[in-house]
């Protein structure tokens, strides 16, 4: 066994280890928790989402609030009568710390479904289906291979669920991989230091990086980093009547014409 495969199968193990001791610790914080399912949720009237803010997700402008995740989020708080409030962070484990202990009730994308987070996340049906990319600056001699990824440094933001999944791509190459997990507010910040030189590589969905990339001409972002992974919704093992509920309006809304739009409008491509 090769040092690299060693040492990418040590950070995977870790990164696994991290989330069971991290789900097994949110388990233990639930119990002593209000138990928030959607009969609460609807007692209450509004139903607290935490995603992500880009121009894929959730953004703002002069003409309201938009984005894929908000708008769908939007529709179904507006099918069961609910006014929708919608919080953003940039960092996934804090975004899992809102729902567990009951700051929000619904964790949106981008959310890839990874079994290292079943313990913790109850997931809905698939959404639609997207992939990480490797985001660097255009010149005449991008890297395309992902064999040449060997011994380079790639940023992610910090926490991030898609760091598992550069482990994955360090033991395939059977090379070293090296990581450095930045604490964003956005992932925004990740293309501003790639475009200003700060960094060569960075790391992120697919859909997100595309959003992006008209204010960024100069990168690039054409390699892909993985297959195609489904993305979903998720809420807490202790809500299975809001899963039910956010399942059968999913399952329904996503033969819609609405949904077809909301696909094209942002570029999604529809689950099969």
């Amino acid at each position: 066994m090769t040092k690299p495969f060693k040492t990418s199968l040590i950070l995977a193990s870790f990164f696994v280890l991290g989330w069971l001791l991290f789900a097994l610790l949110q388990q233990y914080t639930n119990r002593h928790e209000p138990h928030s399912d959607y009969p609460a949720i609807k007692n209450r009237g509004e139903l607290r989402v935490c995603g992500e803010y880009d121009p894929f997700s959730f953004y703002t402008d002069d003409q309201g609030q938009h984005g894929f995740h908000y708008e769908l989020a939007k529709a179904f708080a507006e099918a069961h009568g609910l006014t929708l409030v919608y919080m953003y962070e940039g960092t996934f484990r804090t975004r899992m710390q809102w729902l567990n202990t009951g700051r929000c009730d619904l964790l949106t994308g981008p959310l890839p479904i990874l079994n290292s987070l079943r313990p913790t996340l109850a997931y809905t049906m698939p959404l639609y289906g997207s992939r990480l990319v490797l985001v660097q600056r255009r010149s005449d001699k991008p890297l395309r291979n992902q064999v040449n990824l060997a011994d380079k440094t790639v940023s992610i933001a910090s926490h991030s669920p898609y760091l598992v999944r550069i482990s994955h791509l360090a033991t395939e190459i059977s090379d070293s991989i090296h990581v450095k997990e930045v604490r964003v507010f956005t992932h925004e910040e990740l293309l501003k230091q790639v475009n200003d030189g700060k960094t060569d590589f960075a790391v992120m969905d697919e859909y997100m990086a595309k959003a992006w990339s008209k204010d960024y001409p100069e990168l690039d972002i054409q390699t892909p980093l993985s297959l195609t992974q489904f993305q979903a919704w998720a809420v807490r093992p202790n809500s299975p009547q809001l899963l039910d509920s956010l399942n059968v309006f999913l399952e329904g809304y996503k033969k819609s014409r609405a949904y077809a739009r909301l696909l094209k409008r942002y570029g999604a491509t529809p689950t099969r």
